[in-house]
């Protein structure tokens, strides 16, 4: 019986390391591709709940950067900065508890409004951030 207890606790253990190893693996795995490539994380809530966690995001003209958009919320969110033309021809929507990926090089230098796109409260207008583009 006691041979029995043992090899339960055994497999027991078996399962948690191999959870937290492939744990590990994933975060190692997208760390590495965020660092690999000039990445952004923002995270998206309605405004009275914290609004986007960037409100400014400072970027480099004809420097490639990939924004990771994570939606924190329980409702959908939009992504939009019209005067780069993100969002514009393909809607980035991003649902409750979802990643959105945006992928940008700046070809112009200035500060540019970024946006939710889709109506997510009452206070919806005021879901907005700066993206300022400097030249190297």
């Amino acid at each position: 019986m006691q041979k029995k207890h043992i090899m339960e606790v055994v497999a027991g253990l078996l399962v948690v390391i191999a959870t937290v190893v492939a744990i590990a693996g994933v975060l190692y795995y997208e760390d590495k591709l965020n660092r690999e490539r000039h990445t952004v994380v923002l995270l998206a809530r309605a405004p009275e709940l914290g609004n986007w966690d960037l409100p400014e995001i400072d970027l480099t003209q004809g420097e490639p950067v990939r924004l990771k958009i994570r939606n924190v919320d329980t409702v959908t969110h939009g992504f939009t900065i019209p005067e780069l033309g993100v969002g514009i021809n393909n809607p980035v929507e991003i649902k409750a508890g979802h990643v959105a990926f945006v992928e940008l090089t700046p070809a112009k230098e200035g500060t540019f409004l970024y946006a939710c796109s889709v109506w997510c409260s009452k206070q919806h207008p005021q879901m907005t951030g700066k993206i300022i583009v400097s030249r190297r």
